[in-house]
This record gives C-alpha cells, structure tokens and sequence, in this order.
C-alpha cells in the first residue's frame, strides 16, 4: 500500500512495520499534509 500514499519519500514507512519499544519513546513523526484519515470518510 506505500506505493499508492501520497509523499512517499526514501525513509518512508508504513506505521504497521514500526515496532514499539520503549526505546522510542520521544519520538517525533512527521505526517504529509496530503494525509487523509479514512477511518472519518
């Protein structure tokens, strides 16, 4: 499905591959604007 969001870029993720730990705790993600929540559609 990343190849159908928009703003794709190089280090782009898909945030079901992203393992929380809490080694990441404080980490800052940033979100294009071209974005859209579906879950409000």
């Amino acid at each position: 499905m990343l190849d159908l969001a928009a703003g794709v870029g190089r280090t782009s993720r898909l945030s079901c591959q992203i393992e929380l730990t809490e080694a990441l705790d404080g980490l800052e993600v940033s979100i294009p604007v071209e974005a859209r929540d579906m879950q409000r559609w």
